[in-house]
């Protein structure tokens, strides 16, 4: 059944009343009607790793440089200092480096799921070491906050750092 607008409401037409009102303006409906039911099909519409379609937001791309203050514990010594993130992402999975200026550097690995990283930090200066940890991606993707922990060769670490996307 032919839609019309008239006097700024929509009304359902008849045979009789498209003849009246003209089938212009069903058709200017009809129209409307499907670029609406398209821009909201589009709109939630996207590949996934896999390259098929997908529907849902699209998620996020943390590939960038990022870089912040990170603060913790070491053995019982508080530390703070920057910690700087290099990280290329394709689809779910999370590689990269980091890095501080206190002397830690090495490897990360992860997975993004919505606005939660789950990862592994892997140090290979100093000492051989690995940290687990999770960081919430805030502000559309310019912004990590989280924290990791695990054993060094000396102690055990807790750290906390926010990081912004360089």
């Amino acid at each position: 059944m032919p839609l019309l607008i008239r006097n700024s409401r929509l009304i359902t037409a008849t045979d009789d009343s498209v003849a009246r009102h003209g089938a212009a303006a069903a058709v200017t409906v009809r129209s409307a009607v499907a670029c609406l039911t398209a821009l909201v099909t589009l709109a939630g519409c996207h590949k996934d790793s896999t390259g098929k379609d997908s529907t849902g937001p699209v998620p996020l791309n943390l590939t960038g440089n990022f870089s912040g203050p990170a603060s913790g514990v070491s053995g019982g010594s508080a530390f703070s200092g920057t910690l700087t993130f290099t990280l290329a992402q394709s689809g779910t999975a999370l590689t990269g480096t980091w890095n501080s200026p206190l002397g830690p550097a090495g490897s990360v690995s992860g997975t993004v799921n919505d606005t939660t990283v789950t990862f592994t930090l892997t140090q290979t200066t100093l000492c051989a070491s690995s940290f687990g940890g999770t960081a919430t991606v805030q502000n559309s993707g310019t912004r990590l906050s989280g924290f990791y922990a695990g054993s060094d060769c000396i102690a055990f670490v807790t750290a906390t750092f926010v990081v912004d996307r360089l």
